[in-house]
């Protein structure tokens, strides 16, 4: 699967759940043939891996449900700010050419 059908697979939960977002690991599963659920905890314990204070990745059932803490995000908002101004955001301008025929 690519990275964009994949990204494509993520939603929002239910109110019920206690997560920012979910990702549905059961087209994952039937491609790599494994036990949805069982895929959703191999992928949080490889996510926990590398999580950040901003992220936190946790498995329910054939879900991984996506946490994220705000505070972290908006604190590292600020700093990107405050080493790159009034540029945080933008494009830098290309300075490649490409010519289409």
């Amino acid at each position: 699967m690519s990275i964009d059908a994949i990204a494509d697979l993520i939603e929002i939960p239910p109110m019920e759940i206690d997560a920012d977002f979910a990702f549905p690991c059961f087209t994952l599963a039937k491609t790599m043939k494994m036990a949805p659920a069982a895929l959703a905890e191999r992928i949080t314990a490889e996510l926990h891996k590398g999580e950040t204070s901003s992220c936190i990745f946790s498995a329910m059932g054939p879900y991984i449900n996506i946490h994220i803490t705000i505070g972290d995000v908006v604190d590292k908002f600020f700093r990107g700010y405050e080493q790159y101004g009034s540029t945080l955001g933008t494009c830098l301008p290309k300075t490649k050419k490409i010519l289409l025929e």
